[in-house]
């Protein structure tokens, strides 16, 4: 959500003028355990799979490691190899707000390929984003419709 908001503000961007790096193992570990704990999961593909993270934690992590490498190698014209993150579950726990900025700044990380967009590993961490919102302070109490 976040991550759409950045994109929509600041889309006159170049891409020359950023910048890639791939996000330590504990940033994308920490996102991992918060998304298994919060039984994250999305539909993806053509036909439509069902992925959960809860289960599937090392497979997540090799998902958004791969694709954040993907990122800086299409970025620098690199051929880095995109295994080798290992999940750990005992991983730095975050709260629901440090879970949002940390997709982001995964996310920001990882966007630098065309693929992007429509890559599973974007779908998640919208959908870690979009869940971790409900979990801030006052969400539900807010009203869902403002009539005056």
């Amino acid at each position: 959500m976040i991550y759409l908001l950045w994109q929509v503000l600041f889309s006159d961007v170049t891409k020359e003028s950023m910048s890639a790096f791939v996000v330590s193992d504990s940033h994308m570990n920490s996102i991992v355990r918060w998304a298994c704990q919060n039984n994250i999961s999305v539909w993806h593909g053509n036909p439509s799979t069902k992925f959960s993270v809860a289960g599937n934690e090392q497979q997540t992590a090799e998902l958004l490691f791969a694709e954040n490498v993907k990122s800086v190698n299409y970025r620098y014209k690199e051929s880095s190899d995109t295994t080798g993150i290992v999940y750990d579950p005992f991983a730095p726990s975050l709260r629901p707000i440090e879970v949002i900025k940390a997709c982001d700044c995964l996310a920001y990380q990882s966007c630098e390929d065309p693929e992007w967009e429509e890559s599973l590993a974007c779908k998640l961490l919208k959908e870690i984003q979009r869940c971790a919102i409900t979990c801030l302070s006052g969400y539900g109490n807010a009203r869902w419709e403002i009539k005056e």
